[in-house]
């Protein structure tokens, strides 16, 4: 275990970039001392005060003696690059998704395993108070039924909109849920998908704005997953059914409310006023990832982190599989499995 202040880099300065960049400032055991952007008046933007140093691209800073890389790339842009990083023996956050092609996450997965490195995936709700108490209650349960909604509106950037460099509503925005799936339900068998471009079609979007689907779980529940990226406000939840259990989890505002053992349930987490971005529900989801992945390369540890990066290749599976559904109509497809 080092002693001395994490010294990490920032590939990619986009929104959630600077969002980790402003809870690195409240972790005293790290420090940002390298940014690379494509769009460098960004990168220096996000190095500002911060006095880190701006370089070209990932070869710069692999170059620089980091002990970590936050990874926050497009999608299109993310093949190989976890694979590289671990290669250079050093530690590796990766923003979801962790790719668009499951054949180049395995491939970054097999590097990370042979490197040993401490490798993280960006689903900061498995690090949320709210998961934490759901599991605590779900503890020694099985589950058998899963619901979750994500009705949001379209993320800005022009990319996200094509589908050929996103991936799509499903892989790129729905993936926070379809991964906390995972978590309550286990590893899925099945999936059944269908969706169309409705609603967002004059907008100039190539994606489907509307989804629904169903996955079959190898333990032998059951899950329902409905999308939708055409309104603002709308809410991203979950229902979690288990004997004599419900839970309902609703992520903005943070609330976790139901039923157990014939009682009432309602949790809200406590307020952490000097989380960013300020106020905003799950904000303290993504400081917890961001500080348990600090703590787990300054240890070592790679079992350390909220969502490990095998994790995200997982999820990945599970939405490339949805994604495949949708586009034949509906039809069953079995998700892909790997050791």
């Amino acid at each position: 275990m080092t002693n001395r202040a994490l010294r990490l880099g920032m590939l990619g300065t986009g929104t959630i970039a600077r969002v980790h960049a402003q809870n690195l400032d409240q972790i005293p055991e790290a420090r940002l001392v390298a940014v690379a952007d494509v769009n460098s008046e960004r990168a220096r933007a996000l190095a500002g005060s911060r006095e880190a140093t701006v370089v070209p691209d990932l070869d710069g800073l692999l170059r620089y003696g980091l002990d970590a890389v936050i990874v926050c790339l497009p999608p299109f842009a993310t093949a190989g690059v976890v694979a590289r990083i671990a290669e250079a023996d050093v530690h590796v956050y990766a923003e979801k998704p962790v790719g668009l092609s499951l054949e180049a996450a395995l491939n970054d997965l097999d590097a990370v395993r042979r490197a040993g490195v401490v490798a993280a995936s960006g689903y900061m709700w498995r690090s949320s108070p709210l998961v934490r108490k759901a599991c605590e209650l779900l503890d020694g349960r099985a589950v058998g039924l899963v619901q979750g909604a994500v009705i949001t509106g379209a993320p800005p950037p022009v990319w996200w909109r094509d589908k050929a460099l996103s991936g799509g509503a499903l892989v790129e925005l729905g993936t926070h849920i379809i991964d906390l799936m995972r978590l309550f339900g286990g590893e899925p068998r099945r999936v059944t998908c269908i969706g169309t471009r409705k609603l967002l079609e004059g907008a100039g979007c190539s994606i489907e704005d509307v989804a629904a689907a169903t996955v079959e779980f190898q333990a032998g529940g059951v899950g329902s997953f409905s999308l939708s990226c055409a309104t603002s406000g709308g809410r991203w939840s979950m229902d979690v059914v288990a004997c004599n259990l419900h839970l309902y989890l609703n992520f903005f505002p943070e609330e976790l409310s139901g039923n157990c053992d014939g009682l009432p349930i309602s949790y809200v987490p406590d307020a952490t006023a000097n989380i960013v971005p300020h106020g905003f529900s799950g904000a303290a989801s993504w400081y917890s990832s961001l500080h348990k992945f600090v703590r787990a390369a300054r240890a070592g540890d790679p079992k350390g982190v909220g969502a490990s990066f095998e994790e995200g290749v997982r999820t990945l599976a599970l939405t490339l599989a949805l994604e495949e559904s949708l586009m034949a109509g509906g039809m069953p497809v079995d998700v892909e499995r790997f050791a």
